[in-house]
């Protein structure tokens, strides 16, 4: 089975007669490669080509592979739009949605929308937590009133209602205007999305930034950091088979039946034709084993306890610097000691002796909120300049006159 991811596109057709399902996924024939997403594909179900898909025509001619055979047992796929849990949801939507999320995980919600293509994430998220989860948008339970009429059936039954969705759901349907629906919804997914309007200038690293510090504000990154050489001890630093910390407690990887051993099964059911295809490929398969293990790595010894103890002291001081680095930049960005211009002009306020005033209480401000270090600093400045003028300011210890 050839599938594709398919990409959201702009243009939409006025007239478009193919189907308007539009999944986020492609499916084409095996052996014509035509595009059977919008119509009946026929599935192999043996274990060997689970994922071989023909077209309507290639299984009627009986066509086969290296794998696939005209007498293996098959499935019929078709798209089914009907609604099943919700009234706005087919079946095919709920599917691509299990898939989606299979394949991406829960939460890569802006991947599975994609997957389904016919939603936006938005819409994946409300649907899955309120039908699969019971969630209401604002954290209710909606299982509630399902609990207290289960309370005649069984713990299975149960337990089948509390963690799938309500299989006796019945809708009023009509092809005709569902399908105009989703036609609506996709043609307003196609359509360009206009980016929000923002106020604010994206940075840029002008010539300005640089003589900071050689700063990159898209990075939010200095060309030198605190401790800029703290990768060098430990980036040629390389680890064994460690045995301690639980590493002799992990499972050793399971044995399974080695791919050759399934060919020679498929070569004795095989025609004279497709066993002389067969040979071929396993000599070829031979010597590219032979050549992978002349070129496979020496395996890795196991870690002496001692080194493994300096190197996680290493490792340790380490994560320390970056750690000092990080508080670094939270005060720098915290504080807006990147606005060069801005510091400048309030430099140029200050007097000389002012200026000198702040200098020295400068490492104090790592000690304080940016609020408070100012609060501080125009406190300085107020009574240095009272004291200046001959008012009378905060007394320091050095002017206190007891007696």
């Amino acid at each position: 089975m050839t599938v594709t991811q398919r990409k959201p596109r702009v243009d939409s057709a006025q007239n478009d007669s193919r189907p308007i399902i539009e999944p986020g996924i492609k499916y084409t024939c095996d052996f014509c490669h035509v595009d059977i997403t919008h119509t009946v594909r026929i599935k192999c179900a043996m274990k060997q080509c689970e994922e071989v898909d023909l077209c309507p025509s290639c299984f009627c001619e009986g066509k086969e592979g290296l794998q696939h055979k005209a007498w293996h047992d098959y499935m019929v796929v078709e798209q089914n739009s009907q609604p099943i849990f919700t009234p706005d949801w087919g079946a095919d939507e709920e599917l691509l949605l299990i898939s989606g999320l299979i394949q991406n995980g829960l939460g890569n919600w802006a991947e599975v929308a994609q997957h389904v293509g016919t939603r936006t994430k938005e819409e994946c998220e409300k649907h899955y937590l309120q039908v699969y989860l019971g969630v209401g948008e604002h954290g209710e339970d909606l299982k509630v009133k399902e609990r207290e009429a289960d309370e005649e059936m069984d713990e299975s039954q149960r337990r089948r209602r509390e963690f799938m969705p309500p299989m006796d759901r019945s809708f009023p349907y009509d092809p005709d205007e569902f399908q105009q629906r989703k036609k609506a919804r996709i043609e307003e997914l196609r359509k360009p999305q206009a980016l929000p309007p923002s106020n604010a200038a994206p940075p840029v690293s002008a010539p300005t930034n640089h003589e900071i510090g050689g700063f990159m504000p898209a990075r939010l990154e200095f060309e030198h950091e605190v401790d800029n050489d703290a990768e060098m001890a430990v980036k040629d630093m390389e680890f064994g088979l460690v045995m301690q910390y639980g590493g002799d407690e992990q499972p050793q990887a399971k044995i399974t039946r080695p791919p050759d051993e399934e060919e020679e099964d498929d070569e004795e059911e095989g025609g004279d034709d497709e066993k002389e295809v067969v040979k071929k490929e396993k000599v070829k398969r031979e010597k590219e084993k032979e050549d992978e293990k002349e070129d496979k790595p020496v395996p890795p010894a196991i870690e002496d306890p001692d080194e493994l103890e300096v190197k996680l002291a290493m490792m340790d001081i380490y994560f320390s610097k970056l750690d000092k680095r990080e508080d670094a930049k939270e005060i720098i960005f915290d504080r807006g000691l990147t606005e060069y211009r801005a510091i400048q002009a309030q430099d140029k306020k200050l007097t000389k002796e002012e200026r000198e005033l702040v200098q020295r209480y400068k490492p104090f401000a790592k000690l304080q909120t940016a609020e408070d270090f100012e609060v501080l600093v125009e406190g300085l400045i107020s009574n240095s300049s009272k004291t200046d003028s001959g008012a009378p300011g905060i007394p320091s210890h050095g002017n206190n006159n007891s007696g």
